[in-house]
This record gives structure tokens, C-alpha cells and sequence, in this order.
């Protein structure tokens, strides 16, 4: 019997990151959603994501979290609950 994988919905702001030309040393470059619970989840590394075209927009996503391999973050801006999503759809949330 296969392992079935569960889809979790999560709801927040994407904050896209670019690079910085006068920040020093390693950069954060990809994209996370921050969510009303305090929770960060990246959702990739690519400075140049399909994501993008979200940033700073609220929007529901659905997915799957996952433990990176190789994959880290030092120093993460004092933001807590920092996690990892790998989405399989994402969505304007509907307006109020």
C-alpha cells in the first residue's frame, strides 16, 4: 500500500526577495508566504520564481510541507516557525 500525502491549505502574504546590490555577504533570494499565525513558509529559492507575480499579495495555497535536504537559513530575520511548502496550487485570496 502506498503512502498517501495529505494536501494542506495555508492562507498569508507572499514576500518575494531580490537581490540586494549594496547588502553583504549570503542573500536570501526566494519566496515565502507569512501567515496571520506567525508561521513562514518557503516555498522556493529562485530569485526569479512563476511566484513572484504574487509578492505582496494575500493568497491561498495548497500543498504539501517537507523537510529540505541541504537546504538552511542562518540568521532568519528573528522570524519564528520557519518552514518548508512545496505548492501545488496558489491563488488570490477572495477580496473582503
Amino acid at each position: 500500500m502506498s503512502e498517501q500525502k495529505v494536501e494542506v491549505r495555508l492562507e498569508g502574504i507572499v514576500r518575494a526577495s531580490r537581490r540586494d546590490p549594496k547588502g553583504q555577504g549570503e542573500q536570501f533570494l526566494g519566496t515565502d508566504i507569512e501567515c496571520s499565525d506567525g508561521a513562514v513558509w518557503v516555498i522556493t529559492y529562485e530569485e526569479n520564481s512563476k511566484f513572484h507575480k504574487f509578492a505582496d499579495q494575500h493568497v491561498v495555497v495548497t500543498g504539501q510541507p517537507y523537510q529540505p535536504v541541504g537546504q538552511f537559513l542562518i540568521g532568519w530575520h528573528g522570524k519564528q516557525k520557519l518552514g518548508h511548502f512545496r505548492v501545488s496550487s496558489i491563488r488570490l485570496a477572495e477580496a473582503t
